[in-house]
Order: structure tokens, then C-alpha cells, then sequence
């Protein structure tokens, strides 16, 4: 049928308009991964699972902890449990260096 073409063509247009609205996801690493990255002798690692219990994706530690550009709220590190100064400090200068 000569109207399925224009039809298949809007269709396909329509998706095409879709994809480019949605925004591509700037903090595409699995928490373990962004933990890893932030500190390669795996020190870091041992917050995963107070990081992972409470929160899904490090998309979503951005959205709920960064209100300020670059500045990650100090109730993330209660939530996370993180304690020790210099562990803070990796995390400070990531979000300083990434979220700005």
C-alpha cells in the first residue's frame, strides 16, 4: 500500500526526534567502576555496598548530593559512611572535577 511508506517514514522520524531528546547520560559508571576510578588501590571499594544499598547509579549521587556546581553535600558522607578524612577528599576533588 502506497500510504504505509509515509506512514513507516513519520514513524521513523518521530523516533529519530525521540533519541535526540533524550540527553545522553554523562555519569554512565556503575558505582564500583566510579570507586575504582577514583582510587586505583581499591580503597574506596569498601563503601560500595553502603553506596549501593542506598542508591542506584551514580547518576543519582549526583542528582540527589550536588546542589552546588562541584560541591557534593557533607550528608553524603554520613550516608555512606565514609569517615576518614582523605577518603572525603577523593571524593571532594571527583565531584569538584566532574560535577562543575
Amino acid at each position: 500500500t502506497p500510504s504505509a511508506a509515509p506512514a513507516s517514514a513519520a514513524a521513523e522520524a518521530a523516533m529519530q526526534v525521540r533519541k535526540e531528546a533524550i540527553p545522553p547520560r554523562k555519569f554512565d559508571l556503575s558505582i564500583k567502576d566510579w570507586l575504582q576510578s577514583m582510587d586505583d588501590s581499591g580503597f574506596l571499594a569498601q563503601y560500595h555496598d553502603g553506596i549501593a544499598s542506598k542508591l542506584d547509579s551514580l547518576e543519582q549521587i549526583v542528582d540527589v548530593y550536588v546542589k552546588a556546581p562541584g560541591e557534593v553535600n557533607a550528608q553524603f558522607f554520613t550516608d555512606a559512611g565514609i569517615k576518614k578524612l582523605g577518603h572525603k577528599r577523593l571524593f571532594e576533588k571527583w565531584f569538584r572535577d566532574n560535577c562543575a
